[in-house]
């Protein structure tokens, strides 16, 4: 049965968010008109850090300095990438940043090997505190960081007999509201190995919600073809606690600051390897031989991809094996004298699946003319025309051209549902995009061959959104600003309806191009943001947070938020 027990006071220090701090104290000295220094003074920031559940010091750990007043990496990628200026800390916690242009900055703490116990902070904590404003006129002195104490799950895996696994790669990944998977620091899972007894422990988790997932590490994905025997990838496929191939039916674990949670057990049982068998048939319900059919992992909590492909039978037959749980994309291709034949379908595998029947159907050239609102640029060297595939894989991606002088333009071999898109002039968006009288600008369309020729029309005339983003006690302060469509049909990253801006240090910011239409707007912290999921549950908790917009064409809204920190919230 699972145990909790709790260290010290570090869940009174932070929420549920990845990367937090403290705001600044009453010792803090902290320029208050950092404006009125010349641009070329140097500012000094000194400090020291301490363990948040004793305030006893951190002699292990380094600072990274990221600029607030411009936009830098994630601050899911500052381990990975620490930024300059960066200091270390010394026998008695403290540090001193040096050679600072005056400016809004937000400090990162990384706790070093002999402090693993506890997290990195972001100082001043981006939930409530603006950025720390320092000029070259004097130093700011007296900051204190405490760093939050992690928590740690841990149990033992089990084959489907109850013997002890070892050497399993256990994974805790952390889950977020809507089902999400949480990005992790610098791209890195917390996970463990299990020991000769199939015990394991996983240290430094942050406050949240995960689910643990064992997998066995010598995982080998093999390319097949229809002559070659089938291979087995794994006696053991990575499997979810309490014993499921999907991260839908997993348990979820929550655990707060200094939790110790465990131990919990579950199986990882010996399984026969995934297969997807079906028929691929053309456009007249004909059998297709020949082609070459790809299952292509697509979501995976820990970065394990799996790519398999084999050709059809004679009689349009084919068996995927060694195909990884979760989601995926069966992709087919075939090419002949007439051309490229094509078809993608996804897939949620949680077992073998059986009697699929794929269509391909004959890629098309999809031809069209660039127009303008107005009078049209002098050049269109720098414009790109890009057609987005809905299912985009390995072998069919995002296809960029660039249009003749006139404006024509021809993408060729484009098969399955698609957007269009034109980039490149600077001052130019799309106002609408065109096929057969239809506005298609942000509606997945399959063109066919005999179909009309398509308009994309740009225009400097669109609209305009700026504002203010503030701390809940009125502070300007740096965040992500999106904006999205109020219709949940346009929840979807990849629309024109969708946009993304950053504020400031100081809660600037101005999201240019925007189409007429009713939007919701929202501000948020740079790991809240997820465009790269099209999932419509993450859109539909941002729109129960979001403040509604209303854009004219042409027009200039102006429209301030607070900035909501979703792991903050109840």
């Amino acid at each position: 049965m699972a145990t909790r027990r709790r260290h010290g006071f570090a869940s009174s220090l932070v929420g549920i968010t990845l990367l937090v701090g403290s705001s600044p104290g009453p010792e803090a000295q902290v320029p208050r008109d950092p404006a009125r220094n010349t641009a070329d003074a140097a500012a000094t920031v000194r400090g020291r850090v301490i363990a948040g559940d004793t305030g006893a010091p951190v002699t292990d750990a380094r600072i990274v300095v990221r600029s607030a007043d411009s936009p830098g990496p994630p601050k899911s990628e500052w381990i990975s990438a620490p930024l300059v200026p960066s200091g270390s800390v010394d026998a008695a916690g403290r540090f001193e940043l040096t050679h600072l242009a005056p400016g809004r900055y937000r400090l990162m703490v990384v706790p070093g090997p002999a402090a693993a116990r506890y997290l990195p902070a972001e100082y001043p904590d981006p939930a409530s505190e603006p950025p720390l404003a320092v000029s070259g006129d004097r130093p700011v002195e007296g900051l204190t960081v405490p760093l939050p104490r992690a928590a740690v799950i841990t149990g033992r895996v089990v084959n489907e007999r109850g013997d002890p696994l070892s050497g399993i790669i256990v994974s805790a990944i952390g889950m977020l509201s809507a089902n999400r998977v949480r990005r992790s620091q610098a791209g890195l899972v917390p996970l463990a190995r299990t020991d000769d007894n199939g015990h394991f422990r996983i240290f430094g988790l942050p406050p949240g919600e995960y689910v643990l997932q064992g997998l066995q590490p010598r995982l080998t994905m093999v390319n097949q073809t229809a002559a070659a025997a089938p291979i087995a990838v794994s006696e053991y496929l990575p499997t979810y606690s309490p014993g499921t191939l999907l991260l839908s039916e997993a348990a979820r674990i929550k655990v707060q600051g200094g939790d110790e949670v465990g131990p919990i057990e579950f199986a990882v049982g010996r399984r026969e390897a995934l297969t997807v068998r079906g028929t691929l048939v053309d456009a007249t319900g004909q059998s297709i031989g020949g082609a070459m059919v790809t299952v292509t992992t697509v979501r995976s909590a820990v970065g394990m991809t799996s790519r398999t492909t084999q050709s059809s039978r004679a009689d349009g037959s084919f068996a995927i094996t060694n195909v990884l749980p979760g989601e995926n994309i069966l992709s087919a291709v075939r090419w002949g004298d007439s051309g490229q034949e094509y078809a993608a379908v996804p897939l949620t595998i949680g077992g073998n699946i059986e009697g699929l029947v794929v269509q391909l159907r004959r890629a098309v050239t999809i031809r069209g003319r660039v127009a303008f609102d107005g009078s049209a640029p002098a050049a269109l060297e720098s414009l790109k025309l890009r057609a987005v595939p809905l299912l985009a894989t390995q072998e069919r991606g995002a296809i960029t051209v660039q249009p003749e002088a006139d404006g024509s333009f021809a993408i060729d071999n484009q098969a399955g549902p698609l957007l269009l898109r034109a980039t490149g002039l600077p001052g130019w968006h799309v106002k609408s995009v065109s096929y057969g009288g239809r506005d298609i600008t942000d509606v997945p369309t399959e063109f066919t061959s005999t179909g009309p020729s398509v308009e994309v029309l740009l225009t400097r005339s669109s609209a305009t959104l700026t504002g203010i983003v503030r701390t809940a006690q009125g502070a300007g302060t740096d965040a992500a600003v999106l904006i999205f469509g109020r219709d949940p049909s346009q929840w979807d990253g990849r629309f024109t309806t969708t946009k993304l801006a950053q504020a400031d240090g100081q809660g600037r910011y101005r999201l240019d191009g925007l189409r007429t239409g009713q939007y919701l707007a929202i501000a948020l912290s740079a790991e809240d943001v997820y465009l790269d999921d099209p999932l419509p549950n993450n859109f539909e908790l941002l729109a129960s947070l979001a403040t509604p917009v209303v854009v004219k064409e042409g027009a200039s809204v102006t429209l301030d938020l607070e900035r909501i920190t979703l792991g903050a919230l109840p």
